[in-house]
Protein backbone atom coordinates (compact mmCIF):
# COMPACT_ATOMS: atom_id res chain seq x y z
CA UNK A 1 0.00 0.00 0.00
CA UNK A 2 1.53 3.37 -0.97
CA UNK A 3 2.72 5.61 1.81
CA UNK A 4 0.30 8.24 2.97
CA UNK A 5 -2.79 6.22 2.14
CA UNK A 6 -5.20 4.85 4.68
CA UNK A 7 -6.70 1.44 4.69
CA UNK A 8 -10.41 1.49 3.76
CA UNK A 9 -12.68 1.25 6.73
CA UNK A 10 -15.01 -1.67 6.78
CA UNK A 11 -18.34 -1.35 8.45
CA UNK A 12 -18.73 -4.13 10.92
CA UNK A 13 -22.31 -5.14 11.48
CA UNK A 14 -22.96 -5.94 15.11
CA UNK A 15 -24.16 -9.48 15.58
CA UNK A 16 -27.12 -10.04 17.90
CA UNK A 17 -26.32 -11.39 21.31
CA UNK A 18 -26.86 -15.16 21.50
CA UNK A 19 -29.21 -14.66 24.47
CA UNK A 20 -31.34 -11.97 22.80
CA UNK A 21 -34.99 -12.83 22.09
CA UNK A 22 -34.22 -12.80 18.35
CA UNK A 23 -31.81 -15.70 18.76
CA UNK A 24 -33.45 -17.86 21.43
CA UNK A 25 -35.60 -20.52 19.82
CA UNK A 26 -38.90 -21.62 21.28
CA UNK A 27 -38.58 -24.82 23.26
CA UNK A 28 -41.26 -27.42 23.80
CA UNK A 29 -41.95 -26.01 27.27
CA UNK A 30 -42.37 -22.51 25.84
CA UNK A 31 -44.70 -23.83 23.16
CA UNK A 32 -46.85 -25.71 25.68
CA UNK A 33 -47.28 -22.63 27.86
CA UNK A 34 -47.98 -20.32 24.93
CA UNK A 35 -50.46 -22.68 23.28
CA UNK A 36 -52.24 -23.41 26.55
CA UNK A 37 -52.58 -19.71 27.33
CA UNK A 38 -53.99 -18.92 23.90
CA UNK A 39 -56.38 -21.87 24.13
CA UNK A 40 -57.83 -20.51 27.38
CA UNK A 41 -58.32 -17.09 25.81
CA UNK A 42 -59.97 -18.27 22.60
CA UNK A 43 -62.19 -20.89 24.27
CA UNK A 44 -65.23 -18.55 24.59
CA UNK A 45 -64.76 -17.38 21.00
CA UNK A 46 -64.60 -20.98 19.78
CA UNK A 47 -68.14 -21.49 21.08
CA UNK A 48 -69.37 -18.56 18.96
CA UNK A 49 -67.32 -19.26 15.84
CA UNK A 50 -68.36 -21.50 12.95
CA UNK A 51 -67.19 -25.04 13.50
CA UNK A 52 -64.87 -24.98 10.50
CA UNK A 53 -63.01 -21.89 11.75
CA UNK A 54 -62.50 -23.42 15.20
CA UNK A 55 -61.27 -26.64 13.60
CA UNK A 56 -58.90 -24.74 11.31
CA UNK A 57 -57.45 -22.78 14.24
CA UNK A 58 -56.90 -25.96 16.25
CA UNK A 59 -55.23 -27.56 13.23
CA UNK A 60 -52.76 -24.67 13.12
CA UNK A 61 -51.98 -25.22 16.81
CA UNK A 62 -51.47 -28.93 16.18
CA UNK A 63 -49.34 -28.26 13.11
CA UNK A 64 -46.95 -26.17 15.20
CA UNK A 65 -46.61 -28.96 17.76
CA UNK A 66 -45.98 -31.46 14.98
CA UNK A 67 -43.12 -29.35 13.63
CA UNK A 68 -41.55 -29.10 17.09
CA UNK A 69 -41.89 -32.76 18.06
CA UNK A 70 -40.62 -34.04 14.71
CA UNK A 71 -38.07 -31.24 14.22
CA UNK A 72 -39.64 -30.45 10.88
CA UNK A 73 -39.16 -27.08 9.18
CA UNK A 74 -41.91 -24.53 9.64
CA UNK A 75 -44.11 -23.86 6.60
CA UNK A 76 -42.92 -21.38 4.03
CA UNK A 77 -44.20 -17.84 4.00
CA UNK A 78 -46.22 -18.35 0.82
CA UNK A 79 -48.05 -21.27 2.41
CA UNK A 80 -49.04 -19.31 5.52
CA UNK A 81 -50.23 -16.44 3.32
CA UNK A 82 -52.29 -18.87 1.27
CA UNK A 83 -53.90 -20.31 4.41
CA UNK A 84 -54.66 -16.79 5.64
CA UNK A 85 -56.23 -15.87 2.29
CA UNK A 86 -58.43 -18.97 2.27
CA UNK A 87 -59.59 -18.30 5.84
CA UNK A 88 -60.42 -14.67 5.06
CA UNK A 89 -62.34 -15.76 1.98
CA UNK A 90 -64.37 -18.27 4.01
CA UNK A 91 -65.12 -15.65 6.68
CA UNK A 92 -66.29 -13.26 3.98
CA UNK A 93 -68.54 -15.95 2.54
CA UNK A 94 -69.98 -16.60 6.02
CA UNK A 95 -70.61 -12.97 7.04
CA UNK A 96 -70.38 -11.10 3.71
CA UNK A 97 -67.87 -8.74 5.28
CA UNK A 98 -64.48 -8.76 6.98
CA UNK A 99 -65.32 -5.80 9.21
CA UNK A 100 -67.43 -5.70 12.32
CA UNK A 101 -67.34 -7.32 15.71
CA UNK A 102 -68.00 -10.96 14.88
CA UNK A 103 -65.90 -11.42 11.71
CA UNK A 104 -63.11 -9.21 13.06
CA UNK A 105 -62.81 -11.05 16.37
CA UNK A 106 -62.98 -14.47 14.72
CA UNK A 107 -60.25 -13.50 12.28
CA UNK A 108 -58.16 -12.38 15.24
CA UNK A 109 -58.71 -15.80 16.81
CA UNK A 110 -57.58 -17.50 13.60
CA UNK A 111 -54.53 -15.23 13.31
CA UNK A 112 -53.43 -16.36 16.78
CA UNK A 113 -53.01 -19.85 15.37
CA UNK A 114 -51.32 -18.51 12.27
CA UNK A 115 -48.87 -16.45 14.33
CA UNK A 116 -48.15 -19.45 16.54
CA UNK A 117 -47.44 -21.54 13.44
CA UNK A 118 -44.79 -19.13 12.17
CA UNK A 119 -43.23 -18.41 15.58
CA UNK A 120 -39.61 -19.51 15.75
CA UNK A 121 -37.99 -17.41 18.47
CA UNK A 122 -38.96 -15.88 21.78
CA UNK A 123 -39.58 -12.60 20.01
CA UNK A 124 -42.21 -14.23 17.79
CA UNK A 125 -43.73 -15.89 20.83
CA UNK A 126 -43.94 -12.53 22.59
CA UNK A 127 -45.93 -11.10 19.69
CA UNK A 128 -48.30 -14.08 19.86
CA UNK A 129 -48.69 -13.56 23.62
CA UNK A 130 -49.59 -9.90 23.14
CA UNK A 131 -52.12 -11.01 20.55
CA UNK A 132 -53.58 -13.14 23.34
CA UNK A 133 -53.91 -10.03 25.52
CA UNK A 134 -55.94 -8.40 22.74
CA UNK A 135 -58.16 -11.48 22.55
CA UNK A 136 -58.82 -11.18 26.28
CA UNK A 137 -60.31 -7.73 25.70
CA UNK A 138 -62.47 -8.91 22.81
CA UNK A 139 -64.25 -11.44 25.02
CA UNK A 140 -65.77 -8.57 26.99
CA UNK A 141 -67.33 -7.19 23.81
CA UNK A 142 -69.85 -10.02 24.11
CA UNK A 143 -70.40 -10.41 27.84
CA UNK A 144 -69.08 -9.05 31.13
CA UNK A 145 -70.31 -11.95 33.26
CA UNK A 146 -68.41 -13.28 36.27
CA UNK A 147 -67.53 -16.64 34.60
CA UNK A 148 -66.07 -14.77 31.63
CA UNK A 149 -64.08 -12.48 33.91
CA UNK A 150 -62.76 -15.46 35.88
CA UNK A 151 -61.72 -17.32 32.74
CA UNK A 152 -59.97 -14.25 31.37
CA UNK A 153 -58.13 -13.76 34.67
CA UNK A 154 -56.79 -17.30 34.33
CA UNK A 155 -55.75 -16.56 30.75
CA UNK A 156 -54.13 -13.29 31.84
CA UNK A 157 -52.12 -15.09 34.51
CA UNK A 158 -51.06 -17.83 32.08
CA UNK A 159 -49.95 -15.34 29.41
CA UNK A 160 -47.97 -13.32 31.95
CA UNK A 161 -46.27 -16.47 33.24
CA UNK A 162 -45.46 -17.40 29.64
CA UNK A 163 -43.75 -14.05 29.03
CA UNK A 164 -41.81 -14.41 32.28
CA UNK A 165 -40.66 -17.82 31.07
CA UNK A 166 -39.46 -16.28 27.80
CA UNK A 167 -37.27 -13.81 29.68
CA UNK A 168 -35.84 -16.50 32.00
CA UNK A 169 -35.76 -19.79 30.05
CA UNK A 170 -33.76 -21.69 32.66
CA UNK A 171 -35.88 -20.78 35.70
CA UNK A 172 -38.21 -23.35 37.23
CA UNK A 173 -41.88 -23.09 36.36
CA UNK A 174 -42.83 -22.44 39.97
CA UNK A 175 -40.55 -19.40 40.11
CA UNK A 176 -42.07 -18.04 36.90
CA UNK A 177 -45.57 -18.46 38.32
CA UNK A 178 -44.57 -16.65 41.49
CA UNK A 179 -43.11 -13.75 39.48
CA UNK A 180 -46.23 -13.52 37.30
CA UNK A 181 -48.47 -13.46 40.37
CA UNK A 182 -46.33 -10.70 41.90
CA UNK A 183 -46.53 -8.60 38.72
CA UNK A 184 -50.31 -8.93 38.55
CA UNK A 185 -50.62 -8.12 42.25
CA UNK A 186 -48.68 -4.90 41.67
CA UNK A 187 -51.00 -4.01 38.79
CA UNK A 188 -54.22 -4.83 40.68
CA UNK A 189 -54.52 -1.49 42.57
CA UNK A 190 -54.21 0.49 39.33
CA UNK A 191 -56.77 -1.76 37.64
CA UNK A 192 -59.16 -1.35 40.58
CA UNK A 193 -58.77 2.43 40.51
CA UNK A 194 -59.50 2.53 36.77
CA UNK A 195 -62.53 0.27 37.26
CA UNK A 196 -63.99 2.55 39.94
CA UNK A 197 -63.02 5.96 38.56
CA UNK A 198 -63.16 5.47 34.80
CA UNK A 199 -66.44 6.80 33.37
CA UNK A 200 -68.89 4.24 32.05
CA UNK A 201 -69.65 4.33 28.34
CA UNK A 202 -73.33 3.97 27.51
CA UNK A 203 -73.93 1.58 24.66
CA UNK A 204 -71.51 -0.88 23.08
CA UNK A 205 -67.77 -0.61 23.66
CA UNK A 206 -66.96 -1.16 20.00
CA UNK A 207 -68.69 -1.99 16.80
CA UNK A 208 -69.51 -0.85 13.32
CA UNK A 209 -73.01 0.43 12.54
CA UNK A 210 -74.17 -2.85 11.05
CA UNK A 211 -73.30 -4.99 14.06
CA UNK A 212 -72.80 -2.69 17.03
CA UNK A 213 -76.18 -3.72 18.43
CA UNK A 214 -76.68 -7.05 16.66
CA UNK A 215 -77.86 -9.99 18.72
CA UNK A 216 -80.04 -8.03 21.17
CA UNK A 217 -83.47 -9.61 21.16
CA UNK A 218 -86.25 -7.18 20.23
CA UNK A 219 -83.91 -4.40 19.12
CA UNK A 220 -83.83 -5.14 15.40
CA UNK A 221 -85.96 -3.69 12.64
CA UNK A 222 -86.10 -7.03 10.78
CA UNK A 223 -86.86 -10.61 11.76
CA UNK A 224 -86.57 -13.76 9.68
CA UNK A 225 -88.28 -16.79 11.24
CA UNK A 226 -85.87 -19.70 11.49
CA UNK A 227 -82.76 -17.63 10.87
CA UNK A 228 -80.87 -17.64 14.18
CA UNK A 229 -77.36 -16.97 12.91
CA UNK A 230 -77.12 -13.59 14.66
CA UNK A 231 -79.93 -13.91 17.18
CA UNK A 232 -78.89 -14.56 20.77
CA UNK A 233 -81.06 -14.07 23.81
CA UNK A 234 -79.73 -11.31 26.01
CA UNK A 235 -80.41 -10.60 29.66
CA UNK A 236 -79.27 -6.98 29.27
CA UNK A 237 -81.70 -4.30 30.42
CA UNK A 238 -83.60 -2.66 27.54
CA UNK A 239 -85.34 0.06 29.59
CA UNK A 240 -86.61 0.88 33.07
CA UNK A 241 -90.03 2.34 33.85
CA UNK A 242 -91.16 4.09 37.04
CA UNK A 243 -94.83 4.99 37.66
CA UNK A 244 -95.86 7.97 39.75
CA UNK A 245 -98.78 6.06 41.26
CA UNK A 246 -99.93 2.47 41.14
CA UNK A 247 -98.77 0.68 37.98
CA UNK A 248 -101.41 -0.66 35.59
CA UNK A 249 -102.65 -4.23 35.98
CA UNK A 250 -100.46 -6.91 34.47
CA UNK A 251 -102.65 -7.45 31.35
CA UNK A 252 -102.29 -3.73 30.51
CA UNK A 253 -98.49 -3.65 30.73
CA UNK A 254 -98.05 -4.02 27.00
CA UNK A 255 -95.12 -1.92 25.81
CA UNK A 256 -95.16 -0.86 22.20
CA UNK A 257 -91.80 -0.61 20.47
CA UNK A 258 -90.92 -1.52 16.88
CA UNK A 259 -93.87 -2.83 14.86
CA UNK A 260 -92.90 -5.38 12.21
CA UNK A 261 -95.87 -5.37 9.86
CA UNK A 262 -94.28 -5.58 6.38
CA UNK A 263 -93.73 -9.20 5.22
CA UNK A 264 -92.10 -10.09 1.90
CA UNK A 265 -92.62 -13.83 2.20
CA UNK A 266 -89.46 -14.43 4.21
CA UNK A 267 -88.64 -11.45 6.44
CA UNK A 268 -90.72 -9.19 8.65
CA UNK A 269 -89.58 -5.56 8.70
CA UNK A 270 -90.64 -2.01 9.54
CA UNK A 271 -90.35 -0.71 6.00
CA UNK A 272 -92.42 2.35 5.24
CA UNK A 273 -92.80 3.95 8.69
CA UNK A 274 -94.62 7.20 7.96
CA UNK A 275 -95.06 9.87 10.65
CA UNK A 276 -98.52 11.32 11.19
CA UNK A 277 -99.77 14.34 13.06
CA UNK A 278 -100.32 13.35 16.66
CA UNK A 279 -103.74 13.84 18.19
CA UNK A 280 -104.31 12.86 21.83
CA UNK A 281 -107.07 10.28 22.28
CA UNK A 282 -110.37 11.89 23.37
CA UNK A 283 -111.61 11.15 26.88
CA UNK A 284 -108.83 8.75 27.88
CA UNK A 285 -109.53 6.40 30.75
CA UNK A 286 -106.96 4.84 33.00
CA UNK A 287 -104.22 7.40 32.43
CA UNK A 288 -100.85 6.48 33.93
CA UNK A 289 -97.96 8.88 34.33
CA UNK A 290 -94.55 7.26 34.18
CA UNK A 291 -90.94 7.90 33.21
CA UNK A 292 -88.73 5.63 31.13
CA UNK A 293 -84.93 5.31 31.15
CA UNK A 294 -84.06 3.77 27.79
CA UNK A 295 -80.71 2.15 27.08
CA UNK A 296 -78.91 2.94 23.83
CA UNK A 297 -79.99 0.74 20.93
CA UNK A 298 -79.05 2.80 17.82
CA UNK A 299 -82.65 3.00 16.58
CA UNK A 300 -85.23 5.80 16.79
CA UNK A 301 -88.09 4.00 18.50
CA UNK A 302 -89.13 4.69 22.08
CA UNK A 303 -91.05 2.34 24.34
CA UNK A 304 -94.43 3.37 25.69
CA UNK A 305 -97.64 1.75 26.85
CA UNK A 306 -100.14 0.65 24.23
CA UNK A 307 -101.71 4.10 23.70
CA UNK A 308 -99.64 7.20 24.44
CA UNK A 309 -101.63 10.16 25.73
CA UNK A 310 -98.68 12.54 25.24
CA UNK A 311 -95.40 12.35 23.36
CA UNK A 312 -91.93 12.93 24.82
CA UNK A 313 -89.91 15.90 23.67
CA UNK A 314 -88.16 15.60 20.28
CA UNK A 315 -90.32 12.67 19.20
CA UNK A 316 -93.12 11.86 16.79
CA UNK A 317 -95.66 9.11 16.21
CA UNK A 318 -95.97 6.85 13.18
CA UNK A 319 -99.19 5.70 11.57
CA UNK A 320 -98.94 2.30 13.30
CA UNK A 321 -98.61 3.75 16.81
CA UNK A 322 -94.83 3.70 17.19
CA UNK A 323 -93.30 6.51 19.22
CA UNK A 324 -90.12 7.52 17.38
CA UNK A 325 -87.31 9.83 18.42
CA UNK A 326 -86.10 12.37 15.91
CA UNK A 327 -82.60 10.84 15.98
CA UNK A 328 -81.39 7.30 16.80
CA UNK A 329 -80.93 6.63 20.52
CA UNK A 330 -77.17 6.23 20.90
CA UNK A 331 -76.92 7.06 24.60
CA UNK A 332 -79.05 6.47 27.67
CA UNK A 333 -82.24 8.53 27.40
CA UNK A 334 -84.85 9.50 29.97
CA UNK A 335 -88.31 10.65 28.92
CA UNK A 336 -91.84 10.91 30.33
Amino acid sequence: MPAGTCAPRRRMKALPHPLSPDMRLLTLRDLVWLTGSLAIVIAPHALRAPWWLTLLTLCLYGWRFYCTLNRSPLPARWLTLAVAFVAMLLVWMEYRTLFGRQPGVLLLMFFSGLKLLESRTHRDGTVAAFLGYCLIITNFLYTQSIPTAGTMCIGLFALTATLVGFSAPSRPVRANLRTAALLLAHAAPAALALFVLFPRVHGPLWGLPQDAYAGLTGLSDTMTPGNLSQLALSDAIAFRAAFEAEPPPLPLRYWRGPVLWDFDGRTWSTEGVYPVSYEPPPNPRGVYRYSVVLEAHNHPWLFALETAVSLPAASRMSFDGQVLANVPVRSRLRYE
